[in-house]
């Protein structure tokens, strides 16, 4: 699925195509959301993928949406990724094959998160559905009421 490394000058396109496809958002993301509503208030849901940026940042990003909290800030969380998994993803390049320390940092360089990719998928969103609201209320089943819900639960 991912571009040859050997290539990085097509990763940002594929990054950018894989952020604006949001056919399967919906289906991935409503259980999550429903969970949240339904959560005892004494628990917690942890939401993880393979490396902890992608879908999870997308997922974190909706979530911050619904709860109100400003775009700025939701793009700033989302890049916070880059800082916090700078260390691992290197590892994971060297575990890869023969690169370079030269060749892992411009893969590392080159696969950073970027906030045309979130801003991507809020616009692809608001494309199929008409507005980031409407794809909540009929992808996720988080209407006015719901998302009221949300805010007083998770939110001070």
């Amino acid at each position: 699925m991912m571009p040859n490394f050997r290539d990085l000058t097509k990763l940002p396109t594929f990054l950018n195509d894989f952020y604006g496809n949001v056919d399967s958002l919906a289906i991935r993301y409503r259980p999550l959301f429903q969970e949240l509503l339904q959560l005892p208030a004494n628990q917690a849901v942890l939401f993880h993928c393979t490396g902890g940026r992608d879908r999870t940042g997308i997922a974190t990003a909706l979530l911050l949406y619904s709860l109100g909290v400003p775009q700025d800030k939701i793009e700033e969380d989302y890049l916070a990724s880059n800082y916090y998994l700078k260390n691992s993803n290197k590892e994971m390049f060297k575990k890869m094959g023969s690169l370079t320390d030269d060749q892992i940092n411009m893969v590392s360089k080159a696969l950073e998160l970027k906030s045309m990719y979130l801003q991507t998928t809020f616009k692809s969103l608001e494309k199929r559905y008409g507005s980031l609201d409407q794809f909540f209320k009929e992808g996720l089943g988080i209407g006015e009421i719901e998302r009221k819900q949300l805010i007083d639960k998770y939110t001070q």
